[in-house]
């Protein structure tokens, strides 16, 4: 986040796709960024990441519930606004499903 304050000459705008329990925006949040947006397609697990942030400034972040899609589909989510950074927590699927150890 140091580095996008410096390039970009403020504070980081931040994504966080599959945002869970809200564990990466929190971070980003203390981190420094801006702004956190948390996207999560389970309703649940989206509840659960609201909950994480309300003790953060209700200005700086914004929980949706829904998926990126084009077009008008019931829970699409299409930004209208720029990121700087996206964060992404893969916990439990392997990034390289072709390697074994």
């Amino acid at each position: 986040m140091t580095l996008s304050r410096q390039e970009q000459g403020r504070p980081p705008r931040i994504l966080d796709m599959g945002a869970g329990t809200g564990m990466l925006s929190v971070f980003c949040l203390k981190h420094g960024a801006s702004h956190v947006t948390s996207l999560e397609v389970n309703r649940q697990m989206a509840a659960i990441c609201a909950r994480s942030l309300q003790a953060e400034d209700k200005k700086r972040y914004t929980v949706v519930n829904g998926i990126i899609r084009k077009g008008k589909t019931r829970g699409s989510f299409m930004p209208t606004q720029k990121f700087d950074i996206l964060v992404s927590e893969l916990l439990g699927i392997h990034p390289y499903p072709f390697y074994d150890p």
